[in-house]
């Protein structure tokens, strides 16, 4: 009986935890009107009221990227993850908080993108389409 209450509190207890994640995948350009890949990018936003080191922070599907050391998202703050730098800052070269170059792409169909954390836990996980309840 102690078994089957330990696996029941442990899922609850990890969905919890993701849940109150503080930075969260909070917009993709996973089919740029241009059709180049290049431009493609995935942007973290940072809920919290801290800034969050996430620093080996990876794409553990979708694209394949970890972040360098010394990456940061300000409280209340952004980062984009672009796919490729040069095209990325020549399409908007008002953006400064980015880091890119990620291996792979994103499908122009539908995906799922996840982020985690340095130990590999999960930490957002998204599933895209376009078509669906609520594509456009």
């Amino acid at each position: 009986m102690k078994t089957q209450h330990f696996r029941f509190l442990l899922p609850c207890f990890l969905l919890a935890g993701r849940l109150s994640a503080d930075v969260v995948i909070s917009e993709i350009m996973y089919h740029p009107p241009s059709e180049k890949i290049t431009e493609e990018y995935i942007e973290l936003r940072n809920t919290g009221a801290v800034a969050r080191d996430v620093s080996g922070w990876a794409f553990a599907s979708g694209v394949s990227f970890t972040f360098p050391p010394a990456t940061t998202i300000p409280a209340g703050g952004r980062l984009v993850v672009a796919a490729d730098a040069t095209d990325f800052t020549a399409k908007y070269p008002g953006v400064t908080n980015f880091v890119a170059g990620w291996t792979g792409r994103l499908s122009n169909s539908s995906n799922k993108i996840t982020l985690t954390d340095a130990a590999g836990a999960t930490v957002d996980e998204v599933d895209y389409a376009d078509d669906g309840d609520w594509a456009l």
